[in-house]
């Protein structure tokens, strides 16, 4: 349900979809705020916002379909834009790829959700994971659609079961189903995964830190590692180390990300940490193609 509260008080940002109520509000405006429809940041078809210049809340990794509007010309851009949302191409793919993403988030069932790695694969893990999803977003790709372990096989085939560096192995890969690979920054990370593109996130321990990665996980699972906690430990005899993860969703207070090590770790294979700049050395790898790759 999408609500329009039209007002002739003066608005300072209209062009404003709200995650929370304002109390400030006038009542008609609080009654058809709750009225609205409330639906996940990975469901909202973000281009046809934010090439518009709106701003979009994402608390709890949510926001309302309710608009506020005091001029007829925002009426017609709000029904306009309800209209795209439902009936473009752009809209119906983004719709396509976020019920493949929220397989392995949700674990619609048995066949998608975390997986567990074998020796040290997270890499193929990783990077499957996204070439996959990546792919299964082009709607009648010629060549089908390589599932998820078709394509983690092939990688340790031909890269091994001990390890190999993410980026490398995303930069060969790609152009043989006609992707690009490119290294961007947090910002850049999660404005991917707003357009329903999971990217790929390596880091690096010292064998203290991951002494309190395993600790906080095994006593918080939902929980949201912070570095304050990662770095309250000083000595270990664990061996330091990277690890390749995919970042799948985000919101105001968190990254959540799909781990390799199995959907009894954690939250169902899921982990949060605070931000970017919680795990050292965090690097982000967004897997993308355009119309002219086709």
């Amino acid at each position: 349900m999408v609500s329009c509260y039209i007002t002739n008080e003066a608005l300072s940002d209209p062009r404003h979809l709200y995650s929370i109520l304002d109390e400030n509000w006038e009542e008609p405006a609080k009654t058809m705020f709750r009225m609205s429809s409330t639906i996940t940041t990975q469901k909202i078809p973000h281009t046809l916002f934010v090439k518009r210049g709106w701003k979009i809340d994402i608390d709890n990794d949510e926001t309302r379909l309710f608009f506020q509007v005091n001029h007829p010309d925002l009426v017609k851009e709000v029904c306009g834009m309800a209209k795209k949302g439902v009936l473009s191409q752009d809209a119906l793919s983004y719709m396509l790829s976020t019920v493949d993403l929220n397989l392995y988030i949700n674990k619609s069932n048995d066949g998608f959700g975390a997986k567990k790695q074998d020796e040290r694969t997270c890499y193929a893990n990783a990077s499957a994971a996204v070439l996959h999803l990546a792919m299964k977003r082009i709607i009648g790709r010629d060549g089908g659609y390589p599932d998820f372990f078709e394509l983690r096989r092939e990688l340790i085939a031909k890269y091994g079961e001990y390890g190999n560096p993410t980026k490398k192995v995303l930069e060969e890969v790609c152009p043989k189903y006609r992707l690009k690979c490119e290294k961007v920054d947090a910002i850049d990370a999660m404005k991917a995964v707003s357009e329903k593109r999971p990217v790929v996130a390596r880091f690096y321990l010292s064998g203290a830190q991951w002494d309190q990665f395993y600790q906080f996980y095994e006593e918080n699972p939902k929980g949201i590692l912070t570095r304050f906690y990662l770095d309250s430990k000083h000595h270990s005899t664990i061996n330091p180390g990277g690890h390749a993860v995919v970042l799948t969703s985000y919101d105001a207070g968190s990254l959540r990300l799909m781990n390799s090590w199995g959907d009894d770790w954690a939250d169902n294979g899921f982990f949060r940490v605070q931000n970017a700049n919680v795990l050292p050395g965090l690097k982000f790898f967004d897997v993308s193609w355009t119309s002219d790759d086709f």
